[in-house]
């Protein structure tokens, strides 16, 4: 009931994919960059040392989903062909579904799409149109929606974008290199 519901934490999982933890404030970064992380990362939990399981988006989504590693899930390809988390691998949307958790992705990443398998678990599984990726503001928009509709429950819901990551200009970089 509603008392169980209460006692539940709800679980954000935001992934911000190609930002670089040397640009935050809550990193120490000086330059006050990202005011909003850094006061979500004083009261939420910050982690100190984390590994990536792999240098790119699907199979680190894989691990991340799963516990397991980019050999053991399949996902460890250099190119698309077999980069897919597979159906039989338990991925900890499931778990919390089973446990009667709503739950839900808003997510921009080509690499993370749902028909890639990350929608194991999740109710709602929306992947915004790649050409709108670029914007955090949609999936914003979609998530506050879905969040209206589940208060009062417990909930995960999982937001992905490569908001940081475009426009990428080579040109830009030759100077420097």
């Amino acid at each position: 009931g509603v008392a169980r519901a209460a006692s539940r934490p709800n679980v954000l999982l935001m992934l911000i994919d190609t930002l670089r933890a040397d640009r935050l404030g809550c990193y120490g970064n000086p330059r006050r960059l990202t005011p909003n992380i850094d006061r979500l990362a004083r009261s939420g939990t910050l982690f100190l040392q984390t590994v990536s399981q792999a240098p790119w988006t699907t199979p680190s989504h894989a691990s991340l989903f799963t516990g397991l590693y980019p050999t053991e899930t399949g996902c460890a390809h250099a190119s698309t062909k077999g980069n897919r988390l597979e159906e039989g691998y338990l991925t900890w949307a499931e778990i919390l579904q089973w446990e009667g958790y709503a739950t839900a992705a808003f997510t921009s990443g080509i690499q993370v799409r749902g028909e890639l398998g990350f929608n194991q678990g999740f109710d709602v599984y929306q992947d915004v149109d790649y050409d709108k990726s670029y914007s955090f503001e949609s999936i914003f928009q979609r998530a506050s929606r879905w969040l209206d509709e589940h208060e009062g429950e417990p909930w995960f819901l999982f937001l992905h974008t490569y908001a940081p990551h475009f426009p990428y200009k080579h040109r830009q970089y030759l100077g420097y290199r």
